[in-house]
């Protein structure tokens, strides 16, 4: 996903906080240890790719102390020509609103529910249930989701 996600000039400041995190990810390929393998409370396979970590804007913003800001970022699933499928940016609003939330109640490939807690799996173990989401944004294209600002999330 490495230059997908940027565009434009990286030597001109960021007009925005969306913009300084672009640029922040756009000089970075996804850290193999970043790459999400198993999420608890779904049993099969990923739907596609995740990646899940924290990238320093710190520097971007020339600010004296570190600042980091989480991120998942999900490919498309299914590709049919990566360089061709859109990433989407997604970030909820408002102070303490947590992406997170978006991610896994509205538009991720894996959803939490009124059901996630009242399944055979979930009484078992006490994980919530991931569901299957058949709406989900990363069925149109690549999602990466942001928790801004800092230290939202």
């Amino acid at each position: 996903w490495q230059g997908r996600l940027g565009g434009g000039a990286h030597n001109q400041p960021p007009a925005s906080v969306a913009d300084m995190m672009l640029s922040a990810l756009s000089t970075l390929a996804a850290p193999a240890e970043h790459e999400i393998s198993s999420l608890p409370g779904w049993g099969g396979p990923l739907p596609s790719r995740m990646y899940s970590g924290y990238i320093d804007v710190g520097a971007a913003a020339k600010q004296p102390m570190p600042m980091h800001v989480h991120y998942v970022f999900i490919e498309k699933e299914e590709q049919l020509d990566a360089g061709a499928d859109p990433t989407i940016l997604w970030t909820n609003g408002g102070p303490g609103a947590s992406s997170m939330f978006g991610l896994l109640a509205e538009l991720g490939p894996l959803l939490l529910n009124e059901n996630s807690l009242s399944t055979p799996d979930f009484k078992r173990s006490g994980v919530p249930t991931l569901f299957s989401n058949p709406h989900a944004w990363t069925r149109l294209g690549s999602v990466v989701m942001f928790d801004c600002p800092p230290p939202v999330g």
